[in-house]
């Protein structure tokens, strides 16, 4: 009888494992952030002619960032990974920022 309550003990241990696994990798996450700083970039330019420098300021960007990604991760052996991901960054003045990402791990 204690055999079996082991063998249902490991079985339901690592079901949630497993389960705990694939919730944490496919759940999207996301994010907002403010710059408190917030100050506009100025950029100092010179023609290689040999004419007088001059200066432009960049456009005014809102100091809200907003983010997202979502991935997908398994474990196909014990010594065997393989996941996926993507993520974009957006702000309200038009940035976009987009990664994606592709990762394999072999453990020797």
């Amino acid at each position: 009888m204690q055999g079996i309550r082991a063998a249902a003990s490991t079985a339901f241990t690592e079901e949630v494992a497993l389960l705990t696994r694939w919730i944490r990798s496919h759940l999207p996450t996301s994010a907002a952030g403010y710059n408190l700083l917030n100050n506009r970039l100025q950029i100092s330019a010179a023609f290689a002619a040999g004419s007088d420098s001059f200066v432009t300021t960049a456009f005014s960007q809102s100091p809200w960032l907003y983010s997202a990604s979502i991935g997908l991760a398994s474990q196909r052996t014990e010594k065997l990974d393989l996941s996926v991901r993507y993520g974009v960054q957006a702000s309200p003045s038009g940035s976009l920022n987009q990664t994606g990402s592709f990762t394999l791990r072999i453990k020797l």
